[in-house]
C-alpha cells in the first residue's frame, strides 16, 4: 500500500473498493478509534473465530459454525443468473454498435486555481473509478493557454501513469471516467474531448445521456460537421464552437438550448472552467474549495480524496463559471420538475458520498435494507450477503432489521 500513501486513511479503509464489514486481528477498540477519527460510523457486531474446517461467527447471542466450502458456495450462488443475459446483450451490442454513445454512469472532475491541477484530477479520478471503467482521460490547460490531453482505454491505473501525466502542467484541468450503455467502446469515444476552434481550446467531460442526440447530430451533419466518434457528447462541442456569443457561459448556454436529457458537464473554454447541470437535476454534481481554488466532482468522495471542502451542489439548471475574476453562476431559463435518479442511491454512487443536497448514500442504502427486512423478513437465515459491493450497506440494514 506504500504507493497509496497520499490517500487519506478514510479512503483506504472505508472506500467503495474495501469491505464495509471489517474483520481485524487487533482489538475492536483500535478499529473503532480509527473510524471515529475519520468521521465514519462503526460498531462491533460480533466475533469471528478461525477453525481448521471453517469459521465460527458470533453475532450477539447467536453462533454460526460453517465450513469454508459453504461460505464460498453461498456467495457465488447469490450472483443473479441474469448476469448471463447481460453478458449476451453486451456481446450483441459490440457486434452491432449503436450510433450514439449513451453515458449514464460516468465520473467527471474539474479543477481551477490549484497548481498541478492535472495531478489533482488524476488523484480525483481514482475516487470516481466506480462510475466508469471503460476509459479515462485528463485535459490540462497550462499558463500559456495550451491544452494537452491524455486518454486511455481501461482503468485510471492502467493507462494514466506518471509518464503519461507528467506533461500536464497548469492550474486548470478536467477529467473523466467513462461507462457507456450503448455505442462502441473505443479510444475515439474516450473523454474529455479536446478541440481547437477560432477562440482557442474547448474541452468537455460529460456524465449523462442526451435523448435527442440523433436529431441534433443529423442537423449538424447537414451543415457540414464531421464527427470523430459515436458519442452524444461531441454534439455539445460542435454547438459551443459554432456559437457567436462572446462570453464562455453564453456560448455554453446557447449550446445547451434544445438539448434534452440528462447531463452534468465540466467544460473548459480558453482559461475558463465551467460546470453545468441539466434543469431536471438527474445526476449529482458537487462544488468544493481547495485553498484559493475550486473543484467540481460527480460525488463528494472525490472531493474528500484530494482534501477539498464541500461547498454546495451545482443546482439543477445552473452553469457555474470560474475564471481569473473569481466565481459566478447563471441559470438556464427553463422551468421543469426535478427528476433525481434514484439509482444513484441504489447502485451508482459510492457509500461514503453525499449527493443531492447532502443526502448520505450509506444511510439511504441501510434504510432500503431495513425496509426490505420489514417487508420480506428472513428469520431463519444464517447469513446476509451483499452482491455487488454497493449492496453491502443494504445487506447490513437488512441484517439489523431481521
Amino acid at each position: 500500500m506504500s504507493k497509496w500513501s497520499s490517500l487519506p486513511l478514510r479512503a483506504l479503509l472505508f472506500g467503495e473498493a474495501q469491505a464495509r464489514i471489517i474483520v481485524s486481528t487487533r482489538e475492536s477498540s483500535t478499529v473503532l478509534e480509527i473510524a471515529r477519527k475519520h468521521g465514519v460510523s462503526a460498531r462491533v457486531i460480533g466475533q469471528v473465530r478461525a477453525r481448521e474446517a471453517g469459521f465460527t461467527i458470533r453475532v450477539s447471542e447467536r453462533v454460526i459454525r460453517t465450513p469454508l466450502e459453504r461460505l464460498a458456495r453461498a456467495y457465488h450462488d447469490a450472483i443473479p443468473k441474469i448476469m448471463d443475459a447481460s453478458i449476451a446483450e453486451v456481446a450483441v451490442q459490440e457486434q452491432h454498435p449503436q450510433p450514439s454513445g449513451a453515458q449514464n454512469m460516468c465520473g467527471i472532475f474539474g479543477v481551477r486555481g490549484v497548481q498541478d491541477a492535472g495531478a489533482l484530477v488524476h488523484l480525483g479520478l481514482y475516487s470516481l473509478q466506480h462510475r466508469g471503467q471503460e476509459s479515462a482521460g485528463i485535459v490540462a490547460v497550462d499558463d500559456d493557454g495550451q491544452a494537452r490531453a491524455v486518454r486511455s482505454m481501461g482503468l485510471v491505473s492502467e493507462g494514466l501513469g506518471a509518464a503519461e501525466t507528467a506533461a500536464l502542467s497548469g492550474s486548470l484541468a478536467i477529467g473523466h471516467t467513462r461507462y457507456s450503455t450503448a455505442g462502441s467502446s473505443t479510444i475515439e469515444n474516450a473523454q474529455p474531448i479536446l478541440a481547437r476552434f477560432r477562440d482557442g481550446n474547448i474541452s468537455l467531460a460529460h456524465n449523462g445521456n442526451i435523448v435527442n442526440a440523433t436529431e441534433l447530430r443529423r442537423e449538424l451533419e447537414d451543415q457540414g460537421a464531421i464527427f470523430s466518434g459515436s458519442m452524444d457528447s461531441e454534439i455539445l462541442v460542435h454547438r459551443i464552437a459554432r456559437s457567436r456569443c462572446e462570453r464562455p457561459e453564453d456560448k455554453l448556454m446557447e449550446a445547451l438550448r434544445g438539448v434534452e436529457g440528462a447531463y452534468c458537464l465540466a467544460v473548459t473554454i480558453g482559461d475558463t472552467l465551467l460546470a453545468a447541470r441539466d434543469p431536471h437535476g438527474w445526476r449529482p454534481l458537487s462544488l468544493g474549495t481547495l485553498g484559493d481554488g475550486y473543484v467540481f466532482a460527480s460525488e463528494t468522495c472525490a472531493l474528500d480524496i484530494v482534501g477539498a471542502s464541500h461547498l454546495r451542489d451545482v443546482e439543477p439548471g445552473e452553469i457555474v463559471i470560474i475564471d481569473s475574476n473569481g466565481i459566478r453562476s447563471v441559470k438556464i431559463p427553463e422551468q421543469v420538475d426535478l427528476k433525481r435518479c434514484v439509482f444513484e442511491y441504489v447502485y451508482f454512487a459510492r457509500p461514503d458520498s453525499r449527493i443531492f443536497d447532502g443526502g448520505s448514500v450509506d444511510h439511504a442504502r441501510r434504510e432500503l435494507g431495513r425496509q426490505l427486512g420489514r417487508e420480506c423478513p428472513a428469520p431463519t437465515a444464517d447469513l446476509v450477503f451483499g452482491v455487488p459491493d454497493s449492496a453491502n450497506a443494504a445487506a447490513l440494514g437488512f441484517a439489523e432489521e431481521t
